[in-house]
C-alpha cells in the first residue's frame, strides 16, 4: 500500500468526528453570534464570583444568565392641534326637586345642563358680528353670503363664539354621530365583504351606500382625541326625600367631547370637525374667536350649494334652501320656524339701507360663497380648476395655519379682535379635559 493510502482512514475518521461535532452544535443551545449572527447576542457570561456557592470557576464561566429585553419604544400619536387650547364653555348638569313619572311610569329626577358663560356686552355681539361678515368677504364671498352666516351665527349662538350647544337634541344628533363615525375593525371587515360581492357598475345591493358606510367608519380613525372626554359638575339640591332632609350633594363625571355641538354655528361636533381637520379636537370650533368655525362654515355651504343645486336647482341654492339645508341636514324649500322669519325681517332692511339695491337679501337670494381659500389645494388646467393630488391620489388639504394667520392679521388691522381675555361668570369652570384611551378590541354595540 502506498503511502496516499495509509493516511486514508485517518482522514476519514477525522471527517466524521468532524462532521459529529457540526451535528451536536446544529441540535445544541443557539447564543452568542454564532446562533444569530453578530450583534444578537442578547446573553452576557458572568464570572465565577458572581455565580451561587457551590459551583466550580470551570462550570461558572459556561453559565448563560439571561437579560431583560430591552422594551420596544413606545411612540405615542400626537395631532398637529394637540396643544390648542380649549376656550369652550362648560357646563354643570344639576337634578330637579321633585320627581317625576317618565314614559315607562318610573319616577325620576329630570337633569338639567347648565352653561357655565362667559361675561359679555352687546358690543362683543357685535365686534364678532362684523368679524364673521370680514372672513366671509375675505374668502371671496358676496354680502349676502356675509350676511346670511352673520345671520346664522345670530340664530345659534347669539355671536358667542365659544359657546357650547346642550340641549337635548343637539346631545342626541352628536351622539349619534359619534357611534356612527367610530372605528370598529369587525364592522369594517364585514362592510369589506359585503362590497366584494356586489358590483360597482349596477349598484347591485348598495354598492355605493357601503362605500359612504366605510368612509364615515374610517374618518375618525386617526383621530388622537376620539376617546377624550369632557369632566363636569353632577349637583344634587337640598331636598326631602320620604320626609326626611337630604343634604346638597355634588360629583364630577364625564362624557364624551364629541356629544356636543360647538361654536357660532351650532355645529354638530362630529359632523364639521373633519371639514376643517380629521385630526383636530372639536373645540378648534370655539377657537381663534370664531375664525375658524367661520371658514368652516363658508365650507360646508360651498358644497351644500353644489349638491342642493342638483337636488332641488335653483330653490336648492337660496337662502330659504340652505337654511333648510343648514337646520334639517337635507336640500328642500320648507317653510322655516318663526326665530328665522324674525330674523330675516330684521336682515333685509339692514342689508337694503347699507348697500341700496345693490345686493338683496331675502329667501330667494342666492348668496355667492366666492372661491379663495378653498378647502383643498387647486391649480388650473385645460380651462378648469383641479384638485392636487399626493402619491397616493389623495386630496391636499390647504394649508390651515396660513388661513388663520391670515384672518388673525386682517382682524386685527380692523380693530375686530377682543382688547382684553374673557372672564368666566362662575370663576373655575374652565372646560377639563380627560384624555381617553381606546379599547384594546373593537367592539360592535
Amino acid at each position: 500500500m502506498t503511502q496516499r493510502f495509509k493516511f486514508f482512514p485517518i482522514l476519514t475518521v477525522l471527517a466524521l468526528l468532524t462532521i459529529s461535532g457540526a451535528g451536536t452544535a446544529m441540535i445544541g443551545p443557539r447564543t452568542g453570534a454564532s446562533a444569530g449572527g453578530e450583534g444578537s447576542d442578547t446573553s452576557r457570561r458572568y464570572p465565577a464570583e458572581q455565580v451561587g456557592t457551590g459551583t466550580t470557576a470551570t462550570e461558572a464561566a459556561n453559565v448563560v444568565i439571561p437579560q431583560p429585553k430591552t422594551p420596544m419604544p413606545v411612540t405615542v400619536r400626537t395631532s398637529r392641534w394637540q396643544g390648542y387650547p380649549n376656550v369652550c364653555e362648560s357646563f354643570t348638569v344639576t337634578e330637579a326637586d321633585h320627581p317625576v313619572r317618565n314614559k315607562k311610569g318610573e319616577l325620576v329626577y329630570p337633569t338639567r345642563h347648565r352653561r357655565n358663560r362667559y361675561h359679555r356686552r352687546r358690543s362683543d355681539q357685535r365686534r364678532t358680528a362684523q368679524l364673521v361678515r370680514m372672513v366671509v368677504r375675505e374668502m371671496g364671498a358676496d354680502v349676502p353670503a356675509a350676511y346670511l352666516l352673520d345671520m346664522i351665527s345670530a340664530h345659534e349662538a347669539s355671536h358667542n363664539s365659544e359657546a357650547i350647544h346642550i340641549l337635548n337634541k343637539d346631545r342626541e344628533a352628536n351622539q349619534e354621530a359619534w357611534a356612527q363615525h367610530t372605528y370598529d375593525v369587525r364592522r369594517e371587515q364585514e362592510i369589506l365583504a359585503r362590497m366584494k360581492v356586489v358590483t360597482q357598475r349596477d349598484n347591485s345591493q348598495g354598492y355605493y351606500d357601503l362605500k359612504g358606510e366605510l368612509a364615515d367608519l374610517r374618518m375618525y380613525r386617526d383621530n388622537p382625541h376620539w376617546h377624550d372626554e369632557i369632566e363636569y359638575t353632577h349637583v344634587i339640591p337640598e331636598r326631602e326625600i320620604k320626609g326626611e332632609v337630604v343634604a346638597e350633594a355634588s360629583w364630577q363625571e364625564h362624557e364624551s367631547i364629541w356629544h356636543f355641538g360647538y361654536g357660532l354655528y351650532g355645529m354638530n361636533a362630529v359632523l364639521f370637525t373633519h371639514v376643517w381637520d380629521r385630526e383636530a379636537p372639536p373645540w378648534v370650533l370655539c377657537g381663534d374667536e370664531g375664525i375658524i368655525a367661520t371658514v368652516t362654515a363658508v365650507w360646508a355651504l360651498r358644497s351644500q350649494q353644489a349638491i342642493c343645486a342638483e337636488v332641488e336647482g335653483e330653490e336648492g341654492t337660496t337662502i330659504g334652501g340652505l337654511l333648510w339645508r343648514w337646520g334639517h341636514g337635507q336640500c328642500g324649500t320648507g317653510r322655516l320656524g318663526p326665530a328665522w322669519r324674525k330674523l330675516m325681517k330684521e336682515y333685509a332692511p339692514r342689508v337694503s339701507k347699507r348697500f341700496g339695491d345693490k345686493y338683496t337679501f331675502d329667501w330667494e337670494t342666492v348668496p355667492d360663497f366666492g372661491t379663495k381659500f378653498p378647502r383643498y389645494e387647486m391649480y388650473r388646467r385645460g380651462g378648469k380648476m383641479r384638485f392636487r393630488r399626493d402619491e397616493n391620489g389623495r386630496k391636499i388639504p390647504t394649508d390651515r395655519k396660513a388661513i388663520v394667520e391670515h384672518m388673525l392679521r386682517k382682524a386685527e388691522a380692523e380693530g375686530l379682535l377682543r382688547e382684553r381675555p374673557l372672564e368666566l361668570k362662575n370663576p373655575g369652570t374652565e372646560p377639563v379635559i380627560v384624555p381617553g384611551e381606546p379599547p384594546a378590541v373593537a367592539r360592535r354595540d
